[in-house]
């Protein structure tokens, strides 16, 4: 029988008791991974969409049109609420600009334009910690649905008025906190074991068959879904370039709100019957019964066509045969079932039901809530893991506040400084993702050679590899700007001859990118890795916050670069990146040293709990045989 799934809530803790769920038709695409991915992954192009849309022509709106200067006279239509409140909060006057220079004045805005960029883009970073705190309260269904709608009034707001800026950027900010850890804890739950209610409290699935495929689909199914962000991320850009050139500023942004309009029909039209908690789970269940299906129709199509001398002779090992077959798949699917059952339904053997079973459960539950409880006993048990973690994320603030700079300072010298060819300044930033496609096979592949060769280096030394890399990036791009006059100027001041050719901008992207997969997907990595397990949460939010201090350190990096001569700028920032590269590098030999030696003591722990256990086991044994001796004596 089919029933409806729960209400939304429900489907994302998963199911409290057995409930049978209507399995879509399979596709080619669905036959290892359910179609709840294919769901998340649409809502997640278009919201990518929509971030990246406003993200690339964000510094170029502030400059041309939030932070224009009006004089003690000035006309009020230039005004935009909070402007100049937020210009004199960072030490810039935008009143009192008739007695300088036009270059001084540029200089100022370009400013404050690249501090207003670090700002915002610092707290998109922050803003997930208190979505993700906050869907424990609530639900991540709940809090992806108000990220959506903040984003959407957010962006609405900036397009249709002017004066909504500053507003509209929180709400933006705000809704992306709410929506961007808890899809991918959704899609996370989709490759995880179904919970059910039982007195013990919820139990799952045992079976290490099962979680290992679990966990390989789930690997594979982030990777689809990383795909997905860049494809959103690649024709954002392109659109915003156009529409900024052809209808202004505001309509990248009432683009950007059409686009959370169609991420929200995407997931509310497919969320409710298609992403719940165990959905992978019964996509390996239902290809299980299949295959049961189709070998029952085989067989039955080869008894009937062979003669009934030959049956008579092979009844007996034809028989015994199916029967094998059919025990074997009805233990497999018995075993999906049992997942779905409370423990007292289900036959104790499946679930290993002996009371030392019960007994060792409790124990574990017990230590992870005192743990739980305890953050400063987590930190004391593992005070050189965790002081391993915190060199590396703050290290790696200088990787992202150099590579933020791709749309910040990079944007302002594209526009200003580099032959364009008619292509629009925004249309660039779609160089990166479309970079990101095309070479995370090719260094996924140079890895694996390096890993069968037995020279893969670790993760340490690739994120310090990575931030070389993009330091190498800043150092080409600083050579190639030699030449270029210093100081804030307009497009139309330097003479075509002397701007930049293009190909250094793509050449810059192409190392850029190179570095960034180095470090972003395999610094994540690393903090999960190596992060104490009661607080693997916690030390990924400390990883963004991390990105959100280099965000905003980026912003103050490129209010310099008005002021500075190309070549010193680009320079500097290659040096920093550089800098953070050569101290992991330095680092690393501590660092892993730190990790190994907490493994160490961890595996020791563990032996000695088994082994005590062990113990506690055979004891138990020895008195249930001794007290069913007595039992037997009794009744003779």
């Amino acid at each position: 029988a089919t029933e409806n799934p729960a209400r939304s809530d429900d489907n994302e803790r998963g199911p409290l008791l057995r409930t049978r769920r209507r399995i879509p038709k399979r596709t080619r695409f669905t036959h290892n991974h359910p179609p709840g991915l294919l769901a998340l992954s649409g809502t997640e192009i278009w919201e990518r969409f929509s971030y990246y849309t406003t993200r690339a022509v964000l510094v170029l709106y502030a400059r041309d049109v939030i932070f224009v200067p009006i004089d003690d006279e000035g006309e009020k239509e230039t005004f935009v609420w909070f402007a100049w409140r937020f210009a004199k909060l960072h030490g810039v006057d935008l009143r009192h600009t008739s007695d300088i220079s036009e270059e001084a004045r540029r200089a100022r805005v370009d400013a404050i334009s690249s501090k207003l960029y670090g700002t915002y883009t610092a707290f998109v970073y922050l803003t997930p910690v208190l979505g993700g705190y906050l869907a424990d309260f609530t639900s991540k269904h709940r809090m992806i649905s108000i990220g959506i709608v903040l984003m959407f009034l957010g962006n609405f707001f900036v397009g249709a008025e002017r004066n909504a800026f500053f507003l509209g950027l929180v709400l933006v900010a705000l809704g992306n906190g709410g929506f961007k850890p808890n899809v991918s804890a959704r899609l996370s739950e989709m490759y995880e074991n179904k919970l059910v209610v039982s007195s013990g409290g919820f139990q799952g699935s045992e079976r290490k068959g099962k979680r290992r495929m679990l966990l390989s689909r789930k690997d594979s199914a982030f990777g689809i879904f990383y795909c997905a962000i860049n494809v959103g991320a690649l024709f954002a850009p392109l659109v915003a370039g156009f529409l900024a050139e052809r209808f202004g500023y505001q309509s990248c942004f009432l683009a950007a709100a059409v686009g959370m309009i169609f991420a929200g029909l995407v997931y509310f039209t497919f969320q409710r019957r298609l992403v719940y908690r165990g959905a992978a789970l019964d996509i390996i269940v239902e290809s299980r019964k299949s295959r049961r299906r189709r070998n029952n129709d085989t067989n039955n199509t080869t008894n009937n066509i062979t003669d009934d001398s030959d049956d008579e002779e092979r009844a007996g090992g034809s028989t015994a045969v199916e029967s094998d077959n059919d025990t074997d798949d009805d233990n497999l699917d018995d075993d999906e079932d049992d997942a779905l059952l409370p423990r007292n339904a289900a036959n104790s053997d499946d679930f290993g039901g002996t009371e030392d079973a019960g007994e060792e459960e409790e124990e574990q539950q017990q230590h992870h809530q005192q743990n739980k409880l305890s953050l400063l006993h987590v930190f004391n048990e593992n005070k050189a893991r965790l002081t391993a973690l915190f060199v590396v994320m703050i290290t790696t603030i200088g990787f992202w506040a150099a590579y933020e700079q791709a749309g910040n300072a990079l944007s302002i010298f594209i526009d200003e400084r580099v032959s364009r060819d008619g292509v629009p300044t925004a249309a660039f930033q779609s160089i990166n993702p479309g970079m990101i496609l095309a070479l995370t096979p090719v260094i996924n592949r140079y890895w694996k050679y390096q890993s069968e060769t037995n020279r893969e280096p670790d993760q340490v030394m690739k994120m310090a590899i990575g931030c070389c890399l993009l330091g190498l990036a800043n150092v080409l791009l600083a050579f190639a700007s030699t030449n270029l006059p210093t100081g804030a100027i307009a497009e139309a001041d330097l003479p075509p001859g002397m701007k930049l050719n293009q190909f250094w901008i793509w050449l810059y992207f192409l190392v850029a990118t190179a570095g960034e997969l180095y470090v972003s997907p395999v610094g994540l990595s690393f903090v999960t890795t190596a992060a104490p397990k009661e607080i693997v949460g916690f030390a990924c939010g400390c990883w963004f916050l991390s990105a959100f201090f280099g965000n905003y350190l980026a912003g103050e990096i490129g209010s310099l670069y008005a002021s500075a001569k190309p070549f010193a700028f680009w320079s500097a920032v290659g040096v920093l990146s550089v800098s953070v590269g050569v101290a992991l590098a330095l680092a690393r030999n501590k660092i892993v040293h730190a990790l190994k030696e907490e493994e160490e003591e961890e595996e020791e722990t563990n032996s000695r709990s088994r082994g005590s256990k062990r113990r506690r086991k055979g004891r138990n044994t020895t008195r249930d045989e001794r007290d069913a001796s007595g039992g037997s004596n009794t009744a003779l």
